[in-house]
């Protein structure tokens, strides 16, 4: 419309969560965790036990490339441990790719 504008402002939520399923080791859980660094966000990641040498490689090679190390931390627990990680620590944004029935559980709890 004539005369119309409109502004976007990006900022940073601060902590955040990532949770990935087993199926994708590294696309889903690389692609969301730079996302939120890229943002400016510190990003606690959260892969499946069954593929958790994939997502530490890359973080080792990104921090190689110049990544700060406190810009993302990889932990290695069951899925209640990060429920109470998220809840506690006051997350400001979770990214959560995987089934319904946790999702639900998550967006209950957070």
């Amino acid at each position: 419309h004539p005369g119309q504008t409109s502004t976007g402002i990006r900022m940073p939520f601060g902590a955040c969560g990532v949770i990935t399923p087993f199926n994708f080791p590294l696309e889903i859980c690389a692609l969301q965790t730079m996302s939120g660094i890229f943002m400016g966000n510190q990003m606690t990641v959260k892969v499946d036990e069954k593929v958790q040498l994939c997502m530490e490689q890359f973080l080792r090679m990104m921090h190689h490339v110049g990544l700060p190390t406190t810009d993302a931390d990889l932990i290695y627990c069951k899925g209640p441990v990060m429920n109470r990680i998220l809840v506690d620590g006051n997350a400001r944004m979770t990214l959560f790719t995987g089934s319904q029935k946790v999702a639900e559980k998550l967006t209950l709890d957070l």
